[in-house]
């Protein structure tokens, strides 16, 4: 005979998608706050006839996207739409799009600024720095240079009205997880805000060509503020969601590649800071650099990959080997720069590649520390391997008995019950026992399932024992046995069966059979004081459980064939039960 070996599991994954389903968590209504029809939460504001119509408002709840704002405390009162201009809440879709464009353009002033300062401080025979190009007065006179001064143009009103958007948008303070929303405190916190100041001053740079000098376009570098990944992060917070791996990996790949392009660019500028042309730069020290522009560019972006990862920086201009002052100064200040930087990429790409395995090395670590324990104590081979394929078990299904206590942990009552509802959704809709229950009570049940996980083998139910639960079958099948030996098989059940209804509604019911579990089984259980309370709701309910019961329980019905069907079960709950094997319900176990 099968032990009756019996672990209880959380469960982390949803239990009818395959994904997951683990340790005992008990969750048993509290006095008070039993759901009724018409409760106040997303769905409940509204009579509900039909099981299916509760789940359609729990998707059309959580359909669309989250409003930002619900996260933090609001301070103050929103004006009232279309009082003020432009307003926003911040974590908009809006607002998202603003910042995601305002973080595009500083991505290219990141790559054009530097440029235009260092390749544009020598003059060329041609290209954007050439004659009628770019640094020209009123330039423009070629294509290519009436292009990039149409560029500049729409970049700098762009950049203007995303920084005008932020005194119509809500601000929020993470150091006190608040949102200003008042019109008054908008402007109050963006005033003393220094990265504020630091767009509106960027601005200014936005009009080096008019002003007559390229230096005025490195105040654009003030934007930079925006790439790091920590200026994303009260979005991130707001939506709940955090940087994935391969978001985090092509960011550290971006930065790195942001400050070779530095490097390289402050490179030529130190090389031709001695000359007027590069013609002039050609002449004394040849073969330097090529003569086009982009080759140049190129061939500095290269030395500066090489110093920012540690290789063999770039080579002396000096024919004669040596470096002047202005290389020897970029080497004192970016070697140390450099260094402190790739520590600081190999420190992220690490801690990346450790949420990633994050998983994996929890389930790894957990079946080291249980096969040591294992083998300390001698236990048999055979126990040995039951016992660690249960454990594999739950690790495969991503089970964490911390993780699900974490996952309902101070939720409402209402969004617990949403929760539970959802993970038991194929279970509720399947199983014959719910369809004459009111969907009030179902859900006040629902919430009260505890999850427990059996091994092949494990005896469920035994023969002869007084109950005071039932189950139902999330995942898995089981066998039933009436014999005393427990060795004929008369019967067996699976996903969306329930077995040990008996037990809830009749005082010291003795089981009438063995139930085992042939499989890896998820089961909820239902213990009679959970649904005691559940039935509080329903005194009527419960009557007529027991009055079906005592007519199943008749010599007569229980001798019936299997293909007697429960009189007050309707035509849906029959085509939804023989969709899971299981018309009829055949035999009853206490």
């Amino acid at each position: 005979m099968h032990g009756a070996a019996r672990v209880s599991a959380s469960m982390t994954g949803t239990p009818m998608g395959g994904t997951g389903a683990s340790a005992r968590v008990t969750s048993a209504p509290m006095r008070g706050t039993r759901l009724h029809a018409g409760a106040h939460c997303p769905w409940g504001g509204m009579q509900v006839e039909r099981l299916e119509e509760i789940f359609s408002q729990i998707r059309l709840n959580g359909g669309g996207e989250m409003e930002a704002h619900r996260v933090w405390e609001v301070v103050g009162k929103a004006p009232e739409p279309d009082t003020v201009l432009c307003y926003h809440r911040f974590g908009s879709r809006v607002n998202k799009f603003v910042f995601l464009i305002m973080r595009s353009l500083a991505v290219i002033d990141a790559v054009w600024v530097p440029i235009l300062l260092c390749y544009g401080g020598i003059k060329w025979s041609e290209g954007p720095f050439g004659p009628g190009g770019l640094l020209e007065p009123g330039g423009g006179r070629t294509s290519l240079g009436a292009w990039m001064r149409t560029a500049e143009i729409v970049n700098c009103f762009a950049y203007i009205a995303g920084t005008a958007l932020r005194l119509s948008t809500s601000s929020v303070d993470l150091g006190v997880c608040k949102e200003y929303v008042d019109p008054a405190d908008i402007w109050a916190q963006e005033l003393t805000s220094f990265t504020f100041w630091f767009d509106v001053v960027s601005v200014v740079g936005n009009f080096w060509w008019m002003l007559g000098s390229r230096w005025i376009a490195a105040m654009r570098l003030l934007r930079l503020w925006r790439l790091p990944a920590s200026t994303y992060r009260a979005y991130e917070i707001a939506s709940a969601k955090s940087a994935g791996f391969t978001t985090s990996c092509l960011e550290l790949v971006g930065s790195v590649w942001l400050l070779a392009h530095f490097f390289g660019c402050s490179w030529f500028m130190c090389v031709v800071y001695p000359f007027e042309t590069y013609e002039e730069m050609q002449v004394s020290r040849p073969d330097r650099f090529p003569v086009e522009l982009y080759r140049a560019y190129l061939q500095c972006l290269g030395e500066g990959v090489a110093l920012t990862v540690g290789w063999n920086g770039p080579r002396p201009s000096s024919p004669d080997g040596s470096y002047t002052v202005a290389e020897n100064c970029f080497y004192i200040f970016v070697g140390p720069v450099a260094s402190m930087f790739l520590a600081f990429v190999f420190a992220r790409l690490l801690v990346a590649l450790d949420h990633a395995e994050e998983a994996y090395g929890r389930f790894n670590d957990r079946m080291i520390k249980i096969a040591s324990i294992l083998n300390s104590l001698n236990m048999p081979p055979a126990l040995t391997q039951r016992v660690m394929q249960y454990h594999a078990y739950l690790g495969v299904h991503n089970l964490d008995k911390s993780a699900y206590e974490m996952l309902f942990a101070g939720l409402s009552w209402n969004l617990h019950v949403e929760l539970k509802l959802f993970l038991f959704e194929q279970l509720v809709l399947t199983a014959p026992f719910f369809q004459e229950i009111p969907p009030p009570v179902v859900m006040t049940m629902v919430r009260a399932f505890e999850l427990t996980v059996f091994s092949p083998g494990d005896m469920v139910v035994k023969k002869g024992e007084v109950g005071c639960e039932m189950f139902f079958i999330v995942r898995g099948q089981v066998d039933i046995m009436v014999d005393d030996e427990a060795r004929v098989k008369v019967a067996e059940k699976g996903m969306g069966d329930y077995f040990g209804e008996v037990a809830l509604v009749l005082d010291n019911q003795v089981r009438t059979a063995w139930v085992c579990a042939s499989s890896f089984c998820v089961l909820a259980e239902l213990t009679r004081a959970a649904f005691d309370e559940c039935m509080k709701t329903a005194p009527e309910m419960r009557q007529a459980m027991l009055d079906r019961i005592k007519i199943d329980t008749q010599p007569e019905m229980r001798q019936g064939s299997s293909n007697t069907a429960r009189g007050a079960t309707s035509e849906r709950t029959r085509q939804a039960s023989k969709a899971i094997g299981n018309e009829t319900q055949p035999l009853l176990v206490g």
